[in-house]
């Protein structure tokens, strides 16, 4: 915040000049310059950010014989490291004093970009890699305001660039993490600026797990950096959001929508709750195992030899929120076996429980499923008897 007052021809001008940001970053690089030219005050906005441009908007909200030369609030978009006038005030009777109050809103990005809603990105991992969405859109934990989206990726994970553009901004100086949102600030990021003007935004890296540099061009699936857990966050995993600069929310900013790229399926709004792989075209295709894709029927009349031995045992296989339980007899003789569960934490079983079925000898068989909410957490504890 800054006070002047100058005299000029006898008319005493008051200026009171307050400054904010529509998005908080560190050092906000749009600055508010006032020039005065006899009665007149220029006003000319500097951009000292050399790769991205920024917007302000202008307004006074006390004007005392004085008048402006544009529509008010003035509205300015500066490109890279350029200057641009806003506006400028006049008394509208020089032969009294006046003066004024005026409020300079900034944010990055240029409000008028018009976004390509079509464009698919890769989602943020390593080619043929799957991920679950652990929170989506206005979700309800700490998104209940934007189009974002969680990741599961563990500590150390890679992350890549989910569409090309420029790094605007690399924070990596963090080791601290935590759930509440005093830490919010702690959160290490990177932010990658698009063609069309929106921007992506890569946050909750680990301590110095950049691997970029602000002013760098990157490529759609090039690493950028590495996971972690700092800022506002309950773990380790990859926060993602892409962003447009917008003239008409008290932010200065909107989330948007984005569609991402499969490998042999349409694009896909990702939702949570779903697992995903990353596919990047020109990679090597890859096989895909998704337990959506699974159902009890798939295992319709499974029937194989098992080993020889004692007893009866239960196998299961686990793919992503489902855990498929099979029944072996390893004994000569057939034999009815049992399971319950005295503890069952949001999963659901596909058959009622307890539940039993005959197994020949020598052989296994399936018995059915558990499915679980994969973004809550689950628990379960079986005992089984024949």
């Amino acid at each position: 915040m800054g006070n002047e007052a100058a005299r000029t021809g006898g008319a005493f001008l008051l200026a009171v000049v307050l400054g904010l940001a529509w998005k908080a970053r560190a050092d906000d690089p749009l600055k508010l310059e006032v020039l005065k030219h006899g009665r007149t005050a220029v006003f000319v906005a500097v951009n000292r950010d050399p790769w991205a441009p920024w917007h302000g908007r202008l307004d006074f909200p006390l004007l005392n014989n004085m008048k402006a030369s544009a529509p008010l609030p003035a509205r300015v978009v500066v490109g890279p490291g350029g200057r641009a006038e806003v506006c400028s005030l006049s008394p509208l009777d020089p032969s009294r004093g006046g003066g004024y109050e005026s409020s300079f809103l900034t944010g990055m990005g240029d409000p008028d970009a018009r976004p390509d809603s079509s464009f698919a990105y890769v989602f943020p991992w390593q080619n043929g890699l799957k991920h679950l969405v652990i929170q989506g859109y206005f979700g309800p934990y700490t998104h209940q305001d934007c189009r974002c989206l969680d990741f599961d990726l563990a500590e150390g994970s890679p992350i890549c660039a989910a569409r090309g553009g420029v790094v605007v901004k690399v924070k990596q100086d963090s080791n601290t993490g935590g759930p509440g949102p005093q830490f919010e600030p702690w959160a290490n990021v990177v932010e990658i600026l698009h063609s069309d003007g929106t921007w992506a935004t890569y946050a909750h890296l680990r301590w110095h797990g950049a691997r970029v540099r602000v002013g760098q061009r990157v490529k759609r699936g090039q690493v950028i950096g590495f996971s972690g857990h700092t800022g506002q966050a309950d773990g380790p995993h990859l926060h993602f959001e892409v962003d447009k600069a917008t003239w008409g929310r008290e932010t200065g900013v909107e989330t948007l929508p984005t569609l991402f790229l499969r490998q042999d399926a349409p694009p896909v709004l990702a939702q949570a709750g779903h697992y995903y792989y990353s596919f990047h075209p020109g990679m090597p295709r890859f096989r895909e195992v998704l337990a959506s894709r699974i159902t009890d029927a798939d295992y319709a009349g499974w029937s194989r030899p098992c080993r020889r031995g004692r007893g009866v045992f239960v196998r299961r296989e686990k793919v992503d929120n489902k855990v498929f339980l099979f029944g072996d007899n390893a004994t000569g003789r057939e034999e009815t076996l049992t399971l319950r569960f005295p503890l069952l934490e949001n999963f659901t079983a596909s058959r009622p429980l307890p539940f039993s079925r005959s197994v020949p000898a020598h052989t296994e068989v399936f018995l059915f499923s558990l499915t679980s909410d994969p973004t809550q957490a689950s628990s379960y504890r079986m005992e089984y008897s024949y």
